[in-house]
């Protein structure tokens, strides 16, 4: 699976903290997203897992970054895909 997280790009020592805690391989891409009609500079983190345990975890992870930031939401994302090291 390949999870996405889209949050607000503001705090990001933290998030990045908060993630490699919980993963050692992850990928963070610096984004201009959309909410409400309003553009505004984001953070879309992309973590590739079999674990099925890991959505809860994400959605843990998601809530703490809501808190931190104090934002209402943040976008999870999860995509069933197959991917491979070459």
């Amino acid at each position: 699976m390949l999870y996405r997280i889209f949050t607000e790009r503001k705090n990001v020592k933290f998030i990045t903290q908060l993630i490699s805690e919980h993963y050692q391989g992850f990928t963070i891409f610096n984004t201009i997203g959309y909410w409400q009609g309003k553009h505004e500079k984001s953070l879309c983190i992309e973590i590739m897992s079999n674990n099925p345990a890991d959505r809860h975890k994400l959605t843990k992870i998601c809530k703490s970054i809501n808190g931190y930031n104090k934002q209402d939401c943040c976008l999870l994302q999860i995509i069933e895909c197959k991917s491979e090291f070459i």
